[in-house]
């Protein structure tokens, strides 16, 4: 087993395993404009370090998964550098949950990300997910809203 940051080489694998976690927990109604967005968003981004992946493979597959999408606002006072993260893509197969592999990538990626400057990471959770953010020392929001355009 190999565990990594993940690398513009891994863009056809990392396309993959996203949307095979975004196919389990929803419907796409355009799949093939999703993956080619999906595969330009992680071409762009990979290559100007505005998101930062780590991915545990066994036999040259993905099997668990975290990405953090890097971007930049106005300083606040919960986040005086302004550079925050959205926490996407938090998953594991089936057969290899419950082994810590969600939390070791985890782990390096929230030590990446202070190493990056980033005073914030956002995510939304799942049950299934509650837990392990609750481990890592993550917090829920009071007042958050959002409005789909």
């Amino acid at each position: 087993m190999d565990i990594r940051r993940a690398k513009l080489s891994d863009i056809d694998m990392l396309v993959e395993n996203r949307l095979e976690f975004v196919y389990s927990i929803g419907n796409v109604e355009d799949k093939e404009a999703f993956k080619r967005l999906t595969r330009e968003y992680f071409q762009k981004h990979l290559e100007d370090n505005t998101l930062l992946s780590f991915i545990a493979l066994d036999n040259g597959k993905i099997i668990s998964s975290c990405i953090l999408c890097i971007y930049q606002t106005l300083p606040t006072p919960s986040c005086l550098s302004g550079k925050a993260g959205l926490l996407l893509n938090v998953y594991t197969l089936r057969e290899y949950r419950r082994k810590g592999l969600a939390y070791n990538l985890l782990s390096r990626l929230i030590e990446e990300a202070k190493a990056l400057g980033l005073g914030k990471i956002h995510l939304d959770y799942t049950d299934d997910g509650y837990h392990l953010y609750k481990k890592l020392g993550f917090e829920e929001l009071h007042r958050e809203m959002a409005l789909k355009l």
